[in-house]
């Protein structure tokens, strides 16, 4: 519950989404939430006849308008011929790429050309639905990847991607619910492996769940809402087995006020409280119902960590921390059962001192700048006895 530094981890209300195994993020993204934008993607009306200059970025950015004989950065140029629309790239004066938008008999195809050479192609139906997008070689003569997208009653239904010999490579399928509501997208291939789906509740997913499929098992990822569409319950199987369990309880300010992890393989429970600013106060750990590991919190009126304590076992780690006036952190201590271990001094002019001690007396004392060792003294009842410095 503590970063890099030794201080804690806010926790806000807007629970992090949980890692997912790769082969379900390949087809979450790009793929997943691009094609569901797509299927009801229309272009806006063109511009007025006639080549227009706007300041623009490396991606192809319409900003603001530019002059015609304006050469420094991007700028981008417009193009438009009744129902025709060239878009032209130029960085410094030097085109950079092309990209045109032609009617077609079924809809319209956006092309992309660098250095006169044809990259990709995007067709697009009639009601501006992607239908399909090709990728060529380097000579711009052949189609070397192809994806393909379908619809049944205006829903998209299976994106299918071709190699250059237009053989299947992999798909995603999706399935919806009599009311329109996606419950299931599946992964094929060149796309990964899994399936994802949904039970809908009032308002949104009421249960979302990922399943991935393996050589040897299978992991299976399901995710509970409440009815203000908030995770509430997170468990992970794999081969049916239920590996992790997190419960999640909020405060009246939807921010996360206790969260439960239960590992039932290891036979081990992590209980994490939160005050009111989703900040950690409590952490207790146990192991076969026996309490193992116990972690505390303190903070100022400011939200800034004061206090930390570890209780494990026998031994108690303890760290405290000061601040300065600027909110700048001036001090930290850590303590051993009792015993001063450590203390690391901020000074404002970006110094830092590291005290390090042996049954509570100072052995050592290191000097940094800019985050450079710089100097090194050895103590022994509070003289220096060596000293090295570093250059």
């Amino acid at each position: 519950m503590t970063n890099s530094s030794g201080l804690p981890e806010k926790r806000t209300g807007q629970v992090a989404y949980m890692s997912m195994p790769m082969s379900v993020q390949r087809f979450l993204s790009p793929h997943l939430i691009p094609a569901l934008l797509l299927c009801c993607l229309a272009p806006g009306p063109l511009l007025a006849a006639g080549g227009q200059f706007f300041l623009s970025d490396e991606a192809g950015f319409q900003g603001l308008p530019a002059a015609k004989d304006d050469k420094a950065g991007y700028i981008l140029e417009i193009l438009v011929d009744g129902l025709k629309e060239t878009r032209i790239l130029r960085k410094d004066g030097v085109e950079k790429e092309i990209r045109r938008l032609d009617v077609t008999a079924s809809g319209k195809r956006e092309s992309r050309l660098v250095d006169g050479i044809l990259l990709e192609t995007t067709d697009f139906d009639q009601q501006g639905a992607i239908v399909e997008e090709k990728s060529y070689d380097s000579a711009g003569a052949k189609p070397i990847l192809s994806r393909r997208y379908s619809y049944v009653k205006g829903k998209l239904y299976k994106v299918e991607s071709f190699d250059e010999t237009d053989t299947s490579t992999g798909s995603l399928r999706y399935r919806y619910d009599p009311k329109g509501r996606l419950v299931e997208l599946r992964a094929l291939g060149a796309f990964g492996m899994g399936m994802l789906g949904t039970v809908p509740g009032e308002t949104g997913p009421g249960v979302l769940w990922t399943e991935v499929p393996g050589e040897k098992s299978h992991g299976l990822v399901v995710i509970v809402y409440d009815n203000v569409q908030r995770p509430v319950r997170m468990d992970s199987y794999r081969d049916d087995k239920l590996e992790r369990r997190e419960t999640i309880s909020y405060d009246k300010a939807s921010l996360v006020a206790k969260r439960v992890v239960e590992s039932p393989g290891k036979d081990e429970i992590l209980e994490v409280r939160y005050d009111r600013g989703g900040r950690p106060l409590l952490s207790i750990l146990r192991r076969a119902a026996k309490e193992t590991q116990r972690e505390s919190w303190l903070y100022d009126e400011k939200g800034r960590a004061l206090e930390h304590i570890t209780l494990r076992g026998a031994s108690t780690v303890r760290i405290t921390w000061t601040w300065g006036e600027g909110d700048e952190l001036s001090s930290e201590s850590s303590f051993r059962n009792g015993v001063l271990i450590s203390i690391i001094r901020t000074f404002p002019d970006g110094i830092v001192v590291k005290e390090y001690y042996d049954k509570g007396k100072l052995f050592l004392q290191a000097r940094y700048e800019e985050n450079r060792l710089v100097r090194e003294d050895f103590m022994s009842g509070g003289l220096v006895v060596r000293s090295k410095e570093y250059h």
